[in-house]
This record gives C-alpha cells, sequence and structure tokens, in this order.
C-alpha cells in the first residue's frame, strides 16, 4: 500500500493537522476543506474495517482491584497492635476530612483507612479476616 503524504495550506486548522498526523496521513499543501475530506474519508474506512472484524474490539470486563486492609495501613500482616495503631493515626491524620476539606477522593480515603483499622484492630475479627484472607490467595 502506497503512503500518501499530505501538508495543510493556510486556512487549515492545528486541530486537522493534528488528525493527520494521527492518522499517519502527511503531506503537501491542503486547503482546509480538502483536509476536513481526507479526514472524513480516512475515518470512515478505519470505521468499516472496525465494523468488519468485530473479534478485536471485544469489550472485556475490567476486575475491580480489592486491597488488603493491611495494605491499605501500609503494615506488613504480622505487625503488631502497636504498629497496626501507629500507622493508623498517621494515615487518619492525613487523611481526615478536617485536614482535607471539600476532598472527596481524602474522605474515601479515610472511610477506608477506619474501616481497616476496626478490622485489624479487634482480635477477633482479625482472625476472621485472616482466615478469609488466605482463603482467597
Amino acid at each position: 500500500m502506497e503512503k500518501k503524504y499530505y501538508t495543510l495550506k493556510g486556512d487549515a486548522t492545528e486541530k486537522q493537522l493534528a488528525l493527520l498526523l494521527k492518522l499517519g496521513l502527511y503531506g503537501v499543501g491542503l486547503s482546509k476543506k480538502e483536509a476536513s475530506d481526507l479526514i472524513d474519508e480516512e475515518l470512515r474506512k478505519r470505521n468499516s474495517k472496525k465494523n468488519n472484524n468485530t473479534n478485536s474490539y471485544k469489550i472485556t470486563p475490567i476486575k475491580p482491584v480489592v486491597k488488603s486492609y493491611y495494605d491499605i495501613l501500609m503494615v506488613s500482616p504480622i505487625a503488631e497492635f502497636s504498629i497496626i495503631k501507629t500507622s493508623y493515626r498517621k494515615l487518619a491524620m492525613k487523611f481526615h476530612p478536617d485536614h482535607n476539606p471539600d476532598n472527596k477522593l481524602a474522605e474515601e480515603k479515610f472511610k477506608e483507612i477506619a474501616n481497616a483499622y476496626s478490622v485489624l484492630s479487634n482480635i477477633d475479627k482479625r482472625k476472621l479476616y485472616d482466615k478469609k484472607l488466605s482463603g482467597i490467595k
């Protein structure tokens, strides 16, 4: 397949040039209208190829990443209670809503940290969590 090369004349826009470059088309002396026609034609060709070859554009669902409570608190699974508590306090101070007003991400992170600490600070809950975690791995 022979590759055609184009550039734009004075009335063509930078956006059109960017599209031509993205599509792999470069060249000499196109007006705004010629560039638009060429871009439309190339996009039509590519869309028809996509429609003919549906297997290559199959959408697959993405599994959400689930962090363990140990990862959330940034401690080892064999960490002692004092280390878990220290880590919780540092992270809670960092992401506390009072220190991060109007920051929804910090608020969500704070809730995540508090939930992780509530499980890992209770001996019975932590044993159950560790059993569940080891069953997953």
